[in-house]
């Protein structure tokens, strides 16, 4: 459950930082990446379902 937890954080993390540099970045930066971490939630979210806690890595540019 520790990966698992270890993953969340770098999601919300991750979420913050976009938030937080979201007018500086160019349109097309500001969906790649907001659509890097939908995809990562969402995989960790079927792992979670599954009860397997080995998520991968963000995939950030």
């Amino acid at each position: 459950m520790t990966d698992f937890v270890a993953e969340l954080q770098l999601l919300a993390n991750d979420a913050a930082e976009l938030a937080q540099c979201n007018r500086r970045l160019p349109p097309e930066q500001r969906a790649a990446w907001g659509k890097a971490l939908l995809e990562d939630s969402l995989d960790l979210h079927r792992q979670a379902q599954r009860g397997d806690w080995h998520a991968p890595r963000l995939r950030r540019d």
